[in-house]
Protein backbone atom coordinates (compact mmCIF):
# COMPACT_ATOMS: atom_id res chain seq x y z
CA UNK A 1 0.00 0.00 0.00
CA UNK A 2 3.00 2.17 0.32
CA UNK A 3 3.28 3.27 -3.33
CA UNK A 4 -0.28 3.84 -3.71
CA UNK A 5 0.09 6.23 -0.63
CA UNK A 6 3.41 7.48 -2.36
CA UNK A 7 1.01 8.58 -5.40
CA UNK A 8 -1.71 9.96 -3.52
CA UNK A 9 0.72 12.27 -1.80
CA UNK A 10 2.00 13.69 -4.80
CA UNK A 11 -0.85 14.03 -6.57
CA UNK A 12 -2.08 16.20 -3.54
CA UNK A 13 1.45 17.99 -3.75
CA UNK A 14 0.68 18.63 -7.31
CA UNK A 15 -2.69 20.57 -6.38
CA UNK A 16 -1.32 22.00 -3.51
CA UNK A 17 1.09 23.68 -6.00
CA UNK A 18 -1.35 24.96 -8.49
CA UNK A 19 -0.21 22.38 -10.92
CA UNK A 20 -2.91 21.08 -13.25
CA UNK A 21 -1.08 20.49 -16.10
CA UNK A 22 -1.35 17.20 -16.06
CA UNK A 23 -4.38 16.88 -13.94
CA UNK A 24 -6.26 13.67 -16.24
CA UNK A 25 -2.63 11.79 -16.71
CA UNK A 26 -1.82 11.87 -13.32
CA UNK A 27 -5.41 11.55 -11.77
CA UNK A 28 -6.09 8.71 -14.14
CA UNK A 29 -3.32 7.33 -12.77
CA UNK A 30 -4.13 7.19 -9.27
CA UNK A 31 -7.44 5.98 -9.84
CA UNK A 32 -6.21 3.19 -11.71
CA UNK A 33 -3.81 2.35 -8.93
CA UNK A 34 -6.70 2.45 -6.54
CA UNK A 35 -8.70 -0.07 -9.00
CA UNK A 36 -5.39 -2.72 -8.59
CA UNK A 37 -5.39 -2.17 -4.54
CA UNK A 38 -9.29 -3.30 -4.56
CA UNK A 39 -10.70 -0.04 -4.09
CA UNK A 40 -12.75 -0.07 -7.66
CA UNK A 41 -15.31 2.36 -6.07
CA UNK A 42 -12.53 5.13 -5.28
CA UNK A 43 -11.00 4.61 -8.36
CA UNK A 44 -14.34 4.93 -10.36
CA UNK A 45 -15.35 8.40 -8.19
CA UNK A 46 -11.99 9.74 -8.97
CA UNK A 47 -12.33 8.97 -12.91
CA UNK A 48 -15.75 10.18 -12.69
CA UNK A 49 -14.40 13.80 -10.83
CA UNK A 50 -11.37 13.71 -13.80
CA UNK A 51 -14.11 13.35 -16.80
CA UNK A 52 -16.11 16.39 -14.93
CA UNK A 53 -12.64 18.38 -14.47
CA UNK A 54 -11.98 18.16 -17.94
CA UNK A 55 -15.57 19.64 -18.57
CA UNK A 56 -14.66 22.34 -16.72
CA UNK A 57 -11.02 22.59 -17.48
CA UNK A 58 -10.79 22.60 -21.36
CA UNK A 59 -8.47 19.70 -20.33
CA UNK A 60 -9.91 17.08 -23.84
CA UNK A 61 -6.75 15.44 -24.20
CA UNK A 62 -6.98 12.22 -22.19
CA UNK A 63 -10.67 12.23 -22.46
CA UNK A 64 -10.86 9.09 -24.17
CA UNK A 65 -8.62 7.43 -22.26
CA UNK A 66 -10.73 7.96 -18.77
CA UNK A 67 -13.59 6.82 -20.24
CA UNK A 68 -12.07 3.93 -21.28
CA UNK A 69 -10.48 3.26 -18.01
CA UNK A 70 -13.74 3.75 -16.33
CA UNK A 71 -15.50 1.33 -18.56
CA UNK A 72 -12.97 -1.14 -17.54
CA UNK A 73 -13.24 -0.66 -13.81
CA UNK A 74 -17.14 -0.73 -14.31
CA UNK A 75 -16.90 -3.80 -16.00
CA UNK A 76 -14.68 -5.94 -13.07
CA UNK A 77 -17.00 -3.80 -10.42
CA UNK A 78 -20.29 -5.32 -11.84
CA UNK A 79 -19.82 -7.54 -14.59
CA UNK A 80 -23.62 -7.97 -15.10
CA UNK A 81 -24.26 -4.50 -15.26
CA UNK A 82 -22.63 -4.32 -19.15
CA UNK A 83 -24.58 -1.28 -20.16
CA UNK A 84 -22.43 0.98 -18.02
CA UNK A 85 -19.31 -0.45 -19.54
CA UNK A 86 -20.16 -0.75 -22.94
CA UNK A 87 -21.44 2.64 -22.37
CA UNK A 88 -18.15 4.29 -21.62
CA UNK A 89 -16.09 2.58 -23.77
CA UNK A 90 -18.26 3.25 -26.88
CA UNK A 91 -18.02 6.86 -25.20
CA UNK A 92 -14.17 6.52 -25.51
CA UNK A 93 -14.25 5.26 -29.00
CA UNK A 94 -16.34 8.04 -30.08
CA UNK A 95 -13.78 10.58 -29.03
CA UNK A 96 -10.61 8.96 -29.84
CA UNK A 97 -12.11 9.01 -33.46
CA UNK A 98 -13.36 12.51 -33.44
CA UNK A 99 -9.53 13.37 -32.17
CA UNK A 100 -7.90 11.05 -34.32
CA UNK A 101 -5.83 9.53 -31.81
CA UNK A 102 -5.49 6.06 -33.22
CA UNK A 103 -3.47 4.67 -30.47
CA UNK A 104 -6.67 5.34 -28.18
CA UNK A 105 -9.13 3.98 -30.63
CA UNK A 106 -7.27 1.17 -30.74
CA UNK A 107 -7.30 0.86 -26.64
CA UNK A 108 -11.24 1.64 -26.96
CA UNK A 109 -12.41 -0.74 -29.26
CA UNK A 110 -10.21 -3.15 -27.83
CA UNK A 111 -11.38 -2.89 -24.54
CA UNK A 112 -15.40 -3.51 -26.46
CA UNK A 113 -14.25 -6.27 -28.16
CA UNK A 114 -13.52 -7.84 -24.56
CA UNK A 115 -16.74 -7.25 -23.22
CA UNK A 116 -18.29 -8.67 -26.22
CA UNK A 117 -15.76 -12.07 -26.03
CA UNK A 118 -16.31 -12.12 -22.28
CA UNK A 119 -20.37 -11.69 -22.62
CA UNK A 120 -20.97 -14.48 -25.21
CA UNK A 121 -20.74 -11.66 -28.25
CA UNK A 122 -17.54 -12.99 -30.46
CA UNK A 123 -18.97 -11.43 -33.40
CA UNK A 124 -18.90 -7.78 -32.11
CA UNK A 125 -14.86 -8.31 -31.90
CA UNK A 126 -14.29 -8.91 -35.25
CA UNK A 127 -16.18 -6.24 -36.06
CA UNK A 128 -15.01 -4.03 -33.51
CA UNK A 129 -10.96 -5.00 -33.95
CA UNK A 130 -10.53 -5.04 -37.39
CA UNK A 131 -10.99 -1.58 -38.98
CA UNK A 132 -9.07 -0.41 -36.31
CA UNK A 133 -6.58 -2.88 -36.45
CA UNK A 134 -5.99 -2.38 -40.09
CA UNK A 135 -4.70 1.06 -39.70
CA UNK A 136 -1.78 0.08 -37.53
CA UNK A 137 1.47 -1.46 -38.61
CA UNK A 138 0.99 -5.21 -37.35
CA UNK A 139 4.72 -5.51 -37.19
CA UNK A 140 5.01 -3.09 -34.67
CA UNK A 141 5.45 -4.34 -31.57
CA UNK A 142 2.70 -2.45 -29.47
CA UNK A 143 1.25 -4.46 -27.07
CA UNK A 144 -2.33 -3.76 -27.52
CA UNK A 145 -1.79 -4.45 -31.85
CA UNK A 146 -0.68 -8.05 -30.26
CA UNK A 147 -3.29 -8.40 -28.04
CA UNK A 148 -5.86 -7.67 -30.53
CA UNK A 149 -4.39 -9.73 -33.33
CA UNK A 150 -4.46 -12.41 -30.62
CA UNK A 151 -8.22 -11.76 -29.98
CA UNK A 152 -9.46 -11.58 -33.42
CA UNK A 153 -7.12 -15.11 -34.31
CA UNK A 154 -9.42 -16.42 -31.04
CA UNK A 155 -12.62 -15.72 -32.30
CA UNK A 156 -11.95 -17.26 -36.25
Amino acid sequence: MTGLTEMRRGWTLLHENDCYLCEPFWGMHVALANAASGQLETGLEILSELIAWTGQSGQHWLDAELHRARGELLSRLDPSDEASAEASLNRALEIARHQQTKTFELRSALGLARLHKRNGRAGGVSEMLAPVLAEFDVERNLSEVVEAKELLEQVH
